[in-house]
């Protein structure tokens, strides 16, 4: 079993950025101190803390990478660069484990959170798990292009032709959450989307997208221009960018696909000195999700927001709901 007080004082320490980017989870493990810099930089800021003495305080987190795969393959993507994914499972529907789980590991422990989404899955599921987006794990960090919306959703696609999937199941939490949300407005090949601790209405894009800028601006002071945690943030910037005048009633009658948004009882975040409450987001808009057929579960799993690490009470949340679509169990 993972260690719960790791993760929790892993994710103490992630960029400030901790929905807007990828839970990129204290460290790319090529670059451990990108995002570990970045939140000892805001709390420098904000409580006097000496950054040189944080970083060195982040050592005792970093740990051997770690992989999940077992026979990954790769696929070029969409304007450059190359992402590794791996297909686990022998048969069924495909479904397409994003953002915030990789092949590659960006913490220690976080390979066994992943193995148990994996397990929980892949007897009956042909599981697509990749090192996405550009900059995680042994991915290639391209600049360019942007990772607007469009591309995000033409990279993922790309990834589902390679692994043979014509129609898949969309997972994603946090970051991938609203990634999968705009995924699913742009293509039919969607079987189910799973929305896991991000409301798909009243979304906090415009706070996402100032805790990123301000995550870059602490990179830069730290000089960590060109890291993978960097350019995972630059993407991210670029993401919530290109959605930020979304319509977000036009986007849910998008889409088409059965859709499920769950969340911890208590999803809460801080950033930026503020909690952001994003449970109550989708408590506030559930008559509005439900009259366009979202489902709408919750778990309890005190975590708070990093409730995504008790992989047992998200399985329970949102598999039952792939198994009556999927499955018609």
């Amino acid at each position: 079993m993972i260690d719960r007080s790791i993760v929790l004082a892993c994710t103490r320490l992630v960029v400030a950025a901790v929905i807007a980017t990828t839970l990129i989870a204290c460290s790319e493990r090529q670059s451990a101190s990108a995002p570990v810099a970045t939140e000892a930089a805001e709390q420098a800021e904000a409580e006097g803390v000496n950054l040189e003495e944080a970083l060195k305080e982040s050592d005792q987190l970093k740990g051997p990478i770690e992989s999940v795969a077992n026979n990954p393959q790769w696929v070029t993507l969409p304007g450059g660069g190359q992402v590794q994914y791996e297909v686990f499972g022998e048969s069924g529907p495909f479904v397409f484990l994003g953002s915030q789980i990789y092949l590659t590991a960006p913490m220690p422990g976080s390979a066994a959170v992943y193995r148990g989404y994996i397990a929980g899955l892949s007897d009956r599921y042909r599981v697509i798990v990749a090192d996405w987006p550009k900059g995680m794990g042994k991915s290639t960090a391209t600049g360019v292009p942007a990772l607007t919306a469009d591309q995000a959703a033409a990279e993922i696609l790309a990834i589902a032709d390679a692994a043979g999937a014509d129609q898949f199941a969309w997972w994603g939490y946090s970051f991938g959450g609203a990634v999968g949300l705009q995924l699913a407005a742009r293509t039919d090949r969607l079987s189910a989307l799973v929305v896991g601790g991000y409301p798909p209405m009243w979304q906090p894009s415009s706070d996402m997208l100032l805790a990123v800028h301000q995550a870059k601006d602490q990179m830069e002071a730290a000089k960590l221009n060109g890291t993978p945690g960097y350019l995972l943030n630059r993407a991210s910037i670029q993401f919530y960018t290109s959605v930020g005048e979304t319509n977000q009633l036009d986007l849910l009658d998008n889409i088409t696909a059965p859709r499920l948004v769950y969340h911890d009882v208590d999803d809460t975040v801080e950033i930026g000195g503020m909690v952001h409450d994003l449970s109550k987001r989708t408590r506030a808009g559930a008559d509005t999700l439900k009259a366009r057929g979202w489902e709408i579960q919750w778990m309890d799993t005190g975590l708070a927001h990093y409730g995504m690490n008790d992989y047992q009470k998200n399985l329970d949340a949102f598999a039952p709901f792939l198994d009556k679509v999927l499955l018609e169990k």
